[in-house]
């Protein structure tokens, strides 16, 4: 039956099979590349939303901070407990500024209570002056971690 094919027909029969195996194999190439990229896409943006989460952690603790609280010790030891969750995903510059920015916060939250307890007394000045330098420091230390973990938070989509 082969004998009976043109000539044309013979060469289709036999380069089809290993026309089709490449296109077959360039599809497979193409689907595994954009599921390389889906995945790495997907890493960013997990490392994304974690670090974002650590600054959403920071935020709460300026707050609790700030916070005329009796439960301060026990809330503060539970967001450095979160803290700890995320310290590999950072440099240890930003560890350092978080650890610093902690420090700060237990500073302040003591010269808060203790200028509450001086009320009326001839130290409140003394306690004023020392709860406005440790306010400062705070934002001060602050503004400086959230402008530098905001350009390590960002995410480049293009690459």
């Amino acid at each position: 039956m082969d004998d009976q094919l043109p000539p044309f027909m013979k060469v289709i029969q036999a380069i089809g099979p290993t026309f089709v195996a490449v296109v077959v194999g360039l599809i497979a190439a193409y689907v595994a590349y954009r599921q390389w990229e889906t995945a790495k896409n997907r890493l960013k943006l997990d490392l994304f939303e974690k670090r974002y989460e650590l600054l959403n952690v920071i935020n709460s603790i300026i707050r609790l901070a700030n916070k005329d609280t009796e439960n301060f010790l026990f809330e503060m030891s539970e967001e450095q407990k979160k803290i700890r969750q995320y310290a590999l995903l950072f440099p240890k510059e930003i560890s350092d500024k978080v650890d610093a920015l902690v420090e700060t916060c237990y500073e302040y939250q003591g010269l808060l209570q203790d200028r509450k307890d001086m009320r009326g007394t001839p130290e409140i000045a003394q306690a004023n002056k020392n709860f406005r330098e440790s306010q400062a420091k705070l934002e001060r230390r602050f503004v400086a971690f959230q402008t530098e973990i905001a350009d390590f938070i960002r995410v480049e989509w293009r690459a």
